[in-house]
């Protein structure tokens, strides 16, 4: 009988510190998850958005159409990406290709197009990007290009384009 008082204290004592354990458990802090689920599937050149300044450089009136003048070229790099993307510019004439130079730009008759492997850009995107293996990389070449039968009057001639990037 003694012995089994004995155990049944022990194990009331053990139950009794396990109880006073719990019940003086405080909340001391929390854990806060924090994050964002976004669309895009792609960095783009090294962020998650597309701001890119591309020096067109000084390019003389009458060199415009010289088949020497060479253009810029200039990448869109597109990292981390789980399928290829289509690349949409916006404000190009769908008919000609052609980005206006912007209200403020003092050249005329003149406007930018885009190449790429050397032919240019006839519609406003780029549907035939290919993913290797988590990366799309597309080279570019930019060029003022003489629009109407007018000259070109020299000055500056800056453009911008919105571009839109399409995860389908």
């Amino acid at each position: 009988v003694m012995r089994s008082f004995a155990k049944s204290t022990l194990i009331a004592a053990v139950l009794s510190k396990l109880a006073n354990s719990v019940a003086l458990a405080d909340v001391v802090g929390q854990i806060n998850f924090t994050g964002e689920i976004t669309a895009a599937t792609c960095l783009i050149n090294n962020s998650k958005t597309l701001t890119q300044t591309v020096d067109m450089g000084e390019v003389s009136a009458s060199y415009v159409n010289h088949t020497s003048y060479k253009g810029t070229l200039f990448d869109l790099d597109f990292t981390l990406c789980s399928k290829a993307p289509k690349v949409e510019f916006v404000n190009f004439d769908s008919a000609t290709g052609v980005l206006p130079l912007s209200a403020d730009a003092k050249a005329k008759n003149v406007g930018i197009v885009l190449l790429r492997d050397g032919t240019q850009l006839t519609s406003n995107e780029i549907t035939d990007l290919a993913l290797n293996e988590d990366r799309v990389k597309v080279t570019l070449l930019a060029k003022y290009k003489h629009i109407g039968s007018d000259p070109i009057a020299p000055g500056s001639a800056s453009a911008t384009t919105d571009v839109n990037v399409v995860y389908e």
